[in-house]
């Protein structure tokens, strides 16, 4: 009997540039015609699309590009199996990928937003509610918490929102600079393990609202296929931070403490007590980690997907 996968997220660019490649090099006009019948499989079966009572070219084969697209997925991932072009792995497997890697993968897991995305844009909307707040509303809210009978809190309320308008700007800066690399990566999950992190997907959003595609696929038990891009062995981990300006910040403040750490002190100072800004982070990674996941662990890979089935 055959296996149908349903596809809930397709990289469109890699699905068509690797049956290409399998077809012979053919070209994307050549394996799809306008009058929706796919060279090399069966008629898609579907009416063309019709606007103001004459068909459409240029809309009739977005469709049947939209409706052969699962099924070449499928037939796809046969050839690719066929050709051992596509290995399978449990996610408590995937250290055994290797230094040289099959050209696909296929991996069952369970998704999960990165923390970092996720807080950032908590912090912008809790920036902009606390913003749009009446000034009358948080002098309430200021007599009660004060326990004060004075009529408003003049301009310690006033900064408040000052503040909340900071707080937006800043978390929608680093998350537009998250967003930019046009990826959008989830950590994925061992099924069998809830709370190991055995890796990152990254989802390419060249025509999708990121937060949509999130909502999608959290929490989902989801089958991934897609190219390894990263691998960290033992020993080694995987930033979730290292596509963004935050870590570039941070690394900077990193080299410029370890050179103040190698300068002379001062006649009469002390060097006891001093830590470099790499060993406050690592005191204080575990902390943090209980509420924003930092980096994962080797074993561990980052795969490149081109799709995300149930």
């Amino acid at each position: 009997m055959k296996e149908y996968w349903e596809p809930i997220y397709l990289n469109e660019a890699m699905v068509w540039n690797c049956a290409t490649y399998l077809s012979g090099g053919m070209s994307l006009e050549s394996l799809v015609s306008s009058e929706g019948e796919f060279k090399g499989g069966a008629a898609v079966g579907i009416p063309l699309a019709r606007i103001g009572g004459e068909y459409q070219k240029a809309t009739a084969e977005e469709v049947v590009l939209r409706a052969t697209l699962h099924g070449k997925h499928m037939e796809l991932l046969e050839r690719l199996r066929k050709d051992n072009m596509l290995h399978s792995f449990e996610a408590s497997q995937l250290d055994k990928v290797g230094d040289q890697p099959p050209p696909y993968v296929e991996v069952e897991v369970v998704l999960k937003p990165v923390d970092f995305h996720r807080l950032l844009e908590l912090a912008k909307a809790i920036g902009e509610f606390v913003s749009d707040i009446p000034m009358e509303f948080l002098n309430i809210l200021w007599r009660v918490a004060a326990k004060s009978s004075a009529r408003d809190g003049g301009p310690k309320v006033a900064k408040v929102k000052e503040y909340g308008k900071a707080c937006a700007k800043i978390a929608d800066f680093l998350l537009q600079d998250y967003l930019q690399s046009g990826q959008l990566e989830m950590v994925m999950y061992d099924p069998k393990a809830p709370e190991r992190a055995v890796g990152l997907a990254s989802l390419d959003l060249s025509e999708r609202s990121a937060s949509q595609l999130r909502a999608k696929l959290s929490g989902g038990r989801f089958r991934i296929v897609g190219k390894v891009a990263q691998q960290a062995h033992a020993g080694d981990s995987i930033s979730l931070l290292q596509n963004t300006m935050l870590s570039a910040i941070v690394a900077k403040l990193d080299q410029i403490a370890r050179l103040a750490d190698g300068m002379p002190l001062e006649p009469g100072s002390q060097t006891q007590g001093r830590t470099s800004l790499s060993e406050a982070l690592q005191k204080y990674k575990p902390q943090v980690e209980k509420v924003m996941l930092l980096s994962i662990p080797g074993p561990a890979v980052r795969i490149l997907v081109m799709s995300v089935c149930l």
